[in-house]
């Protein structure tokens, strides 16, 4: 990233640092337990507060802001937890406005997925290290939390199915997400383990967090049309997640890793990871999830949240990660 970018993009960040320190930072609110424990419907993760965004809309769904590409961007990780949280909250009032919302992102969805049931995620974009190097511009977290939002949709009549078939759509991104990610899928095949990508990446880069929304995706795909080749991917994830979160845990401490690559989490993935390890433990009642629960709650300390926010602004300041907000 030129120096340039990296000077507008930080001053961005002290600005929005600001909305982190007094709580109304939109991209910072806490992903807490959903309410799919209460009644059966809703999502995992509570996504309510992602549909009060601030910023600019377009074909009724939020935009982004790419400071160092000078645009607004859709992205589908974004508009996709918009629509979750718009689900959740119908659920509970069945005002007309969340309708609307959830009806804007099936539409989006039906225009903008591939052929080959992908979405651009501007993985590659977003990255500005060249050394890096991409299968694709696909991710398994957009995949599955599309796989989510579609199904919910479907299974609870919030779209005139009549009108443009969802079906189809939902049967192209699950295929696309069980793919290897050499083929321009989802998924990364080894012998004994199978992991779902977030960043579809040669160098077999895994987030903690983005395997976990891909895989709440596949099991809510295999819930609602049980096929036996997708149950096998999804129990074989699920057997490696159980066998590698523990990775994902800092010894002596119980602060959570990102990634594979060690990066810290901050406060806010640290509190993702534990509501995670929460509903992993919920459907699948494994104890390694129990007991991944019970680390990462007691590593939630004053203590760890000041030090990781403090040592994550430095990590900010080195990585070539270009930054997005609001505009």
């Amino acid at each position: 990233m030129r120096r340039r970018e990296k000077i507008v993009d930080v001053l961005h960040m002290a600005a929005d640092f600001l909305g982190v320190v007094r709580g109304t930072s939109y991209f910072h609110l806490p992903d807490l337990l959903g309410r799919f424990f209460d009644d059966g419907r809703s999502y995992y993760v509570d996504f309510r507060g992602k549909v009060e965004w601030r910023g600019r809309y377009d074909e009724g769904v939020p935009v982004l802001h790419i400071l160092s590409l000078k645009g607004d961007v859709f992205f589908p990780g974004m508009i996709l937890q918009y629509g979750l949280g718009a689900i959740d909250r119908y659920f509970i009032s069945g005002l007309p406005a969340d309708e609307r919302r959830i009806r804007s992102v099936a539409s989006w969805l039906l225009r903008h997925c591939r052929p080959d049931g992908t979405f651009n995620n501007y993985c590659r974009e977003l990255n500005s290290d060249e050394s890096v190097a991409y299968y694709s511009n696909n991710s398994g977290m957009t995949q599955g939390q599309a796989l989510s939002f579609l199904v919910r949709v479907l299974r609870h009549d919030l779209w005139p199915e009549q009108t443009m078939p969802l079906g189809a759509l939902v049967e192209r991104i699950a295929e696309n997400l069980v793919l290897p990610t050499a083929e321009g899928g989802g998924t990364l095949y080894h012998e004994n383990a199978v992991v779902l990508c977030e960043y579809c990446r040669r160098d077999e880069y895994v987030v903690l967090n983005g395997w976990a929304f891909a895989l709440f995706g596949l099991w809510d795909y295999v819930q609602w049309k049980e096929q036996i080749r997708f149950r096998n991917v999804l129990d074989a994830t699920v057997d490696t997640l159980a066998r590698s979160i523990s990775n994902f845990i800092v010894e002596g401490n119980n602060w959570t890793y990102y990634d594979n690559l060690g990066r810290l989490s901050s406060p806010v993935y640290h509190q993702t990871h534990l509501t995670i390890a929460d509903v992993l433990l919920r459907l699948t009642r494994r104890h390694e999830f129990k007991d991944a629960h019970e680390r990462i709650a007691e590593g939630f300390s004053l203590w760890n949240r000041i030090r990781y926010t403090l040592r994550k602004i430095v990590d900010k300041l080195r990585d070539p990660y270009r930054y997005t907000t609001a505009r």
